[in-house]
């Protein structure tokens, strides 16, 4: 399991502490006992104080391909630019940068990517520009994406899409409105 780290223990009231962070990798044999192995070695940190979230990994002909959230810096609000990079692998453990994905803007986070056919592979995530709705682009290499615009309207995050039992599912974390 790859997943987002977090600073928890910073004393700060702002967003500071979901920033800085680093992508861990914890291993199981069942699926209910954990264990924490180490953070990802990825080979793309070109700003001092950058934070990575959010990975999302697929496999294609005994390659991974990791789409992360690549934040340049670590900052007290959401007033800053994310991006998704692909990263590749051939062990789930280092990771070498490949691109910063040309999506609609440069405020995108939470890629999930799903093969459609032998042919197709479809990204969902969030654009935070325009109300946290959920975007979608098209590649048919994993390298080369295509983005198409919106995919669904409603706020949200983290977007995943998988099938199960003859049909698709897409699920999402809802985002919860300030008080």
């Amino acid at each position: 399991m790859l997943y987002t780290n977090r600073r928890a223990s910073i004393q700060d009231s702002t967003v500071q502490w979901v920033h800085g962070t680093r992508i861990g990798i914890a291993e199981s044999k069942d699926g209910k006992k954990w264990k924490y192995i180490d953070t990802a070695n990825i080979n793309y940190r070109p700003d001092e104080g950058y934070t990575h979230w959010a990975p999302d990994v697929i496999e294609s002909n005994g390659t991974y391909h990791m789409y992360l959230t690549y934040v340049p810096g670590t900052f007290k609000d959401w007033n800053h630019p994310r991006v998704i990079v692909h990263l590749i692998s051939t062990d789930l453990q280092n990771w070498n940068y490949q691109s910063t994905l040309k999506l609609v803007n440069e405020k995108v986070i939470d890629a999930s990517v799903y093969k459609i056919n032998d042919t197709l592979f479809r990204m969902w995530y969030n654009n935070e520009k325009d109300g946290k709705s959920i975007y979608y682009a098209d590649s048919r290499d994993l390298y080369n994406w295509v983005d198409k615009g919106k995919a669904i309207a409603t706020r949200g995050e983290g977007p995943k899409v998988f099938y199960w039992q003859n049909k698709y599912f897409y699920f999402r974390k809802p985002r919860h409105r300030k008080r």
